[in-house]
């Protein structure tokens, strides 16, 4: 277990935070990359990207069903995998120009219900 001594330089101070983002829809779910961009889930069908200055755009599936992101993951091509908590649930990729497509909705012949988050790991697994 790490001492006082080990922690002293990870001490952040209240007073240096600062709100990032305003009128979000549910971000239950938050990603923050290098370039300083950082996204978070949009429960009215896909991700939100939030620039470093503040400017916002949303990355929403267009079709059938409306995919009520809770979490999601960014994909290499800068696509998300975007879970459902809606019917018919399920796991769906939204690409950058709002292309929306089912990714997994079943296993093994059974229909996949409303899911809470996804994860692409670096080996390429989902």
């Amino acid at each position: 277990m790490a001492d006082q001594a080990d922690l002293a330089g990870w001490r952040i101070e209240p007073e240096s935070l600062s709100t990032l983002g305003s009128g979000l829809t549910r971000p239950e779910c938050v990603a923050a990359t290098r370039s300083g961009r950082v996204y978070v889930s949009h429960f009215g069908g896909g991700v939100t990207a939030i620039e470093p200055d503040g400017r916002r755009k949303d990355i929403l599936g267009q079709g059938d069903p409306l995919v009520a992101t809770n979490g999601f993951t960014l994909l290499p091509d800068e696509s998300f995998l975007c879970t459902n908590l809606m019917p018919p649930g399920g796991v769906w990729r939204i690409t950058r120009d709002g292309r929306q497509e089912p990714f997994l909705t079943e296993v093994e012949g059974r229909p996949l219900p409303p899911c809470n988050f996804v994860h692409h790991d670096l080996m390429g697994r989902t």
